[in-house]
């Protein structure tokens, strides 16, 4: 894995991708990556909030190899707990993409700011 390289979006249209989360629901970040583009080739998916070993890490390396996959696709939330296992990963044939989610307010932002100012300030 590259450390802290930023890649645009777009850079997953079209990659063969491994998905790997220990998320509570993995098929809406599974939809949210397909609307990307990416072909989905190979998904592991962990319980909410798991712990992860190097030996998993190794074990999804080559999983992805035997599928001729170079990219993992995680989310930020599992990025925190792989931090210090998958920066060697690129060592193993794959490297890491963290998937950062940003939430936008497209209509309403003021009303909501008012009614949480309300709520926060009594």
């Amino acid at each position: 894995m590259k450390k802290n390289i930023k890649e645009p979006v777009s850079f997953l249209k079209g990659k063969n991708v491994c998905l790997m989360a220990g998320i509570a629901d993995p098929f809406s970040f599974l939809k949210t990556v397909r609307d990307l583009g990416a072909g989905i080739s190979l998904k592991i998916f962990f319980d909410d909030h798991h712990h992860y070993s190097p030996g998993q890490i190794r074990d999804v390396a080559l999983r992805c190899g035997n599928a001729k996959i170079k990219t993992v696709v995680t989310t930020e939330k599992d990025a925190a707990r792989l931090s210090g296992f998958i920066l060697g990963a690129g060592d193993l044939g794959v490297d890491f993409f963290v998937l950062k989610i940003a939430l936008k307010i497209v209509e309403g932002e003021e009303a909501l700011s008012g009614r949480l100012h309300i709520l926060y300030n009594t």
